[in-house]
């Protein structure tokens, strides 16, 4: 039976997409992931703690920001803060339909919304090319998580 849990975390961690493959081999080495499972729900938690941090980030600077046309950045600002906040609150839903073993499409359902989510802050400049985002590592990094998060419940499917 061990054989086949760690043999199933492998396989888990090897068919995440080669752009997201370390990121998924990582956190197959933190304490405690020992199944797929594990593995899924420790992808929820690095993701929400990023997503908050963006969060932070994108508050922190918007409380500083004196420059260019302040209402249209402000609303932009605005736009990454909540779109942070949606991926962290999508994500503790995530964690509840992992709790109680949810349907696989209503696990896709809801990381389909966390994706999305972490798309709405380069999204927003993105309709303003004018206005470069003070925030492209963080936009990219996070959604990486998220969408790290969906092959990983993908792969596990397939297990």
């Amino acid at each position: 039976m061990a054989r086949f849990i760690v043999a199933s975390l492998i396989l888990v961690a090897v068919t995440c997409r080669s752009s997201i493959r370390t990121m998924c081999r990582s956190l197959t080495k933190l304490p405690g992931v020992t199944t797929p499972r594990d593995l899924l729900e420790a992808a929820v938690r690095v993701t929400i703690t990023k997503a908050k941090q963006a969060k932070r980030r994108v508050d922190t600077y918007a409380a500083s920001y004196h420059g260019g046309n302040p209402m249209v950045s402000m609303l932009l600002l605005e736009t990454c803060s909540q779109a942070y906040g949606s991926v962290a609150d999508s994500l503790v839903e995530t964690q509840r339909l992992i709790d109680r073993h949810a349907s696989n499409a209503e696990l896709n359902r809801q990381l389909s919304y966390v994706t999305t989510d972490a798309l709405d802050c380069n999204n927003a400049f993105d309709e303003r090319p004018e206005i470069v985002s003070p925030f492209p590592g963080t936009v990219r990094n996070v959604y990486r998580l998220a969408d790290n998060i969906l092959n990983i419940a993908y792969a596990i499917k397939q297990v």
